[in-house]
């Protein structure tokens, strides 16, 4: 799974903004006397990736990671992609940007073989 997280985490630094480790939220006194705030932690994220893989030198060499939309697209996107490569994978991880922390990609469609030991850089 690492070459996942790998295509992930390269498809997320391309698109990522910049993530406050938390957001100001308005005190709930309605006096404006009280000097506390309180803090939310921003809410968890899923990046949607979809990668090609093609036939080079006899081996299987994974494309540019491409983020999507959403799981729909990610599918949409490997079904229309299917003809015009050896395989497609579409994975997808879910986590923090703020603090860096991520599961494990999960593959939700893919079609031909996949190479995963590929998409290690």
């Amino acid at each position: 799974m690492h070459g996942i997280t790998v295509a992930c985490q390269t498809a997320m630094e391309r698109s990522a903004q910049p993530a406050s480790p938390s957001r100001r939220i308005k005190p709930v006194s309605d006096e404006g006397s009280h000097p506390m705030l309180t803090y939310a932690a921003m809410a968890s994220v899923t990046y949607f990736v979809v990668v090609v893989f093609d036939r080079e030198d006899g081996e299987l060499r994974p494309g540019e990671p491409q983020e999507v939309r959403s799981a729909e697209a990610a599918r949409r996107r490997v079904v229309s992609l299917a003809g015009a490569h050896a395989s497609v994978v579409a994975l997808s991880r879910s986590g923090d940007p703020a603090t860096g922390e991520f599961s494990d990609a999960e593959i939700s469609s893919q079609t031909g073989d996949v190479d995963l030991d590929a998409l290690i850089a």
